[in-house]
């Protein structure tokens, strides 16, 4: 039972020393699970989806809704 435990940390401990790399901006350490690519994708794919099945309300339209959106 106790062999698990130790199988599990060290596990943890080799997939945290192997995902950790430094902020370009911050120039901190992190750990990064995923790439900075799949993010960029992943996030494009879902604002491309939001915006398919959402009204795009302009500021300056002069529509109802713009204008609530302007009060707030």
């Amino acid at each position: 039972m106790i062999k698990k435990y130790y199988f599990l940390a060290a596990i943890l401990v080799i997939a945290g020393f192997c995902g950790c790399k430094t902020n370009s901006i911050t120039g901190r350490n992190q750990l990064s699970l995923v790439s900075d690519a799949e993010v960029l994708t992943a996030a494009n794919t879902e604002y491309k989806q939001f915006l398919s099945a959402n009204k795009v309300i302009f500021p300056n339209s002069g529509n109802a809704d713009a204008t609530s959106v302007n009060r707030v």
